[in-house]
């Protein structure tokens, strides 16, 4: 949960019995709703990452030795993040940062020191709204997939070229997964279509 009033986020601990009182950690910013969880830190548990919308940053929250604190690193944006995913594109075994901006899409990569923009970032997406992460194609590593609020596009990152594809869902493409359903090592996109009302499921060969 976020508190936008008292630039705040709040977890609640899940126990044996249902969840405990909730632990608010401050990020020094506005923070958005649409918070992500990925381990970015490299200590195989995730982390929280906060859409620093009051400063137009990117805010990780980690488990420290005396519970739950904010990360020294951060990431510097050009404009407001609307949400932020986190996931292996660039088969590093490295989980990267995809933040959504209001008409694009940047990818930052993961370093020893923290993060670098990834070539060709910002990726421009008119009115980008979502966005998933999964393994497409079947090479193993993640691909990003964009939902727009306006056009019946989904724009497709691919994972390691970072190679840029649009292809045609429906109207208002916002509601996306991706899920192997079929067993065969390749994930399914999966499109929510708001003006449409009905869900449409795509494999990889149709993309091209």
């Amino acid at each position: 949960m976020e508190s936008a009033d008292t630039s705040e986020i709040r977890l609640l601990p899940g126990g044996p019995r249902g969840f405990t009182e909730p632990i608010s950690v401050a990020v020094g910013t506005m923070p958005y709703f649409r918070l992500g969880a990925a381990d970015v830190t490299g200590d195989g548990i995730p982390d929280v990452l906060v859409p620093g919308h009051g400063d137009n940053t990117v805010r990780i929250v980690h488990r420290g030795k005396s519970g739950l604190a904010m990360s020294s690193r951060k990431v510097r944006l050009s404009d407001k993040p609307w949400m932020v995913v986190g996931d292996d594109v660039s088969a590093d075994r490295r989980n990267d940062l995809i933040v959504v901006h209001s008409d694009a899409v940047s990818v930052w990569l993961a370093t020893s020191r923290g993060f670098s923009p990834s070539p060709g970032s910002p990726f421009r997406i008119a009115t980008a709204t979502e966005a998933a992460t999964g393994d497409l194609n079947g090479d193993g590593i993640a691909d990003v997939a964009i939902g727009p609020w306006d056009g019946n596009e989904v724009t497709i990152i691919e994972g390691g070229t970072l190679t840029v594809r649009k292809i045609r869902a429906c109207g208002r493409p916002i509601g996306l997964a991706i899920a192997d359903l079929d067993g065969d090592q390749r994930g399914e996109l999966l499109v929510a279509c708001a003006t449409e009302n009905k869900l449409v499921v795509l494999k990889w060969p149709e993309t091209k």
